[in-house]
Order: C-alpha cells, then structure tokens, then sequence
C-alpha cells in the first residue's frame, strides 16, 4: 500500500503496512464492536495506532467512504462523514493526492488523537480493498 498515516502527536508520518481487526464484545450492552489497528513503519521500528472501538456499521461505513474516495475523480475538494456510534468524524480533502482525517466528534464520549490516512487514489483504493478483506476475515472467524 502506498499510504502514509500521521498524527498531531508525532513529528513523522509511518508508512501503512497492514490493518488488523479483532472482534470485542462490548460488557455493557452484549454487543459486537470492532478494534481497528494501523500497522505501520516509521524507519526501522514497526508501530501499532488502535483507532477506536467501531461497529460493524461504521466500520463499513470507513471502508466505504475511503473506497468513494478513491474512486471520486475530480470531485469536491473536500467532504465529511460522521460516524456517531464510534464519535468520529471523517473529513477527505485534495484531488491528486487525497487525506482523510479521523477525529473525534465533540460530542464523542472518548477522545484521541486525530489520525490523518493520506495517499494517491491508487493507494487508498489498496487501503480500502485490505480493509474489506480484513473486516470479512474479522466477520468470518465471529
């Protein structure tokens, strides 16, 4: 994948080499919820960013609008997704060379560091077609 992740807490951008997904189940309300890890490369090192916990519906919800993304061609510079149950906020911006950002809604009950996924539109779709694959494995395995 040629897609580089950053936040506003580190100086350098790490290079995405995969998504991992795990299945959780939520002890409060007995519901199935999604950890979402970016595994990256920031020179040597190999680096783990936990996204927070996403449910099925926005965990497509992700995939489907990096997918769109990458498949806009020449439209608005900028768009934006809520995803209400995780409290987060999808903003994409660019053409060529196209961001989305992820941060936490102001009404959201945990906070975090904003994470910004860049990359070209060949790169997202890489990203989105991983993120498909592993949201299915997730999906298989229960």
């Amino acid at each position: 994948m040629n897609i580089e992740l950053s936040t506003s807490t580190e100086a350098a951008p790490f290079d995405l080499l995969d998504v991992l997904v795990q299945n959780r189940r939520d002890r409060d309300d007995d519901r199935s919820l999604l950890s979402l890890h970016f595994l990256g490369q920031r020179g040597p090192q190999t680096e783990r960013l936990k996204m927070p916990l996403l449910t099925w519906f926005d965990a497509h919800q992700l995939q489907s609008f990096t997918r769109q993304l990458a498949n806009a061609g020449n439209r608005p510079d900028r768009c934006e997704m809520d995803l209400p149950d995780a409290g987060l906020r999808l903003i994409a911006t660019g053409q060529n060379r196209r961001s989305i950002r992820v941060e936490p809604m102001p009404t959201a009950s945990r906070r975090f560091a904003p994470v910004t996924i860049n990359g070209t539109p060949s790169g997202l779709r890489d990203y989105a077609k991983v993120l498909y694959s592993r949201l299915w494995e997730a999906f298989c395995r229960g």
